[in-house]
This record gives structure tokens, sequence and C-alpha cells, in this order.
């Protein structure tokens, strides 16, 4: 051999992807036990489903405020724990706004700027809950 060749195994042809070279066995991407983009998109996280009615939609949206996948996932753990305790119909305290809930259906049935909400008179409401941010 001269000076600058040398013996390289499985020298043939190598692939960017694939440096082996061989065929991958099994699903190209991991199988994830997370929610899909589609469950995120329903409002469907590990806390449990957690629907926005059209109404609480209409408030969220002329508040301007936009629900992350962690504030779904508040709302849902603190409906986790009125179902717990026994609420039916509760006021959630977040951190971005006041929602009212139907514990039953899991619903957040309205939804106003936390600011505003000091000097409003809740009805009908048997709990309250004051969400943490995590």
């Amino acid at each position: 051999m001269g000076k600058y060749e040398f013996f390289l195994p499985k020298g043939g042809p190598r692939s960017v992807v694939e440096p082996t070279g061989e065929p991958r066995a099994g699903p190209l991407s991991p199988v994830r036990d997370g929610p899909t983009f589609d469950e995120i998109l329903a409002g469907t996280l590990p806390a449990g489903l957690v629907r926005i009615a059209d109404e609480a939609q209409a408030s969220l949206k002329r508040m301007e405020v936009e629900l992350t996948p962690h504030d779904l996932d508040c709302i849902g753990r603190g409906i986790d724990r009125l179902v717990e305790a026994g609420g039916r119909r509760s006021v959630l305290v977040g951190d971005k706004a006041v929602y009212q809930v139907d514990t039953e259906s899991r619903t957040v049935t309205d939804a106003d700027e936390r600011g505003d909400a000091g000097g409003k008179l809740f009805v009908d409401i048997d709990s309250l809950v004051l969400l943490d941010g995590g």
C-alpha cells in the first residue's frame, strides 16, 4: 500500500442519512406517549379533556389571550382537583384570566380578564381554585 492508501472495512458508498448504508428496520419515527397535534388543538392533554365553549373562546379572543398547551394542562389539572373535591360549577383563577368551568362536562364556559374579575359577581359557583403557573 502507498503512503495515503489504507483499508476501510465496508468502504463502499455511504449514505449521509444512514451511515451504515443498511435499511432501517422498524418505524421511521419513535412512538410517542404524548399528545398529538390534533389532541392539543382539541384541548386534550395528559391531565384530561378540556373543552372551551364558544362564549369562552369569544371572550379569550376579545381579551387577546391565547391559551398554550401549558395553560390547558393547568386548567385540566385544576378541573381534576375540583372533580376530586366534588365541585360542579367552579371558578379557576389563572395567570392570564379567570375561567368559569363546568366540571361534569370539563368545559370552560366563560372567561374574564384577571384584573376585571375583582368587581365581578360569580353566582351558582360551589368552588374556586387558584391555579399556579406550574
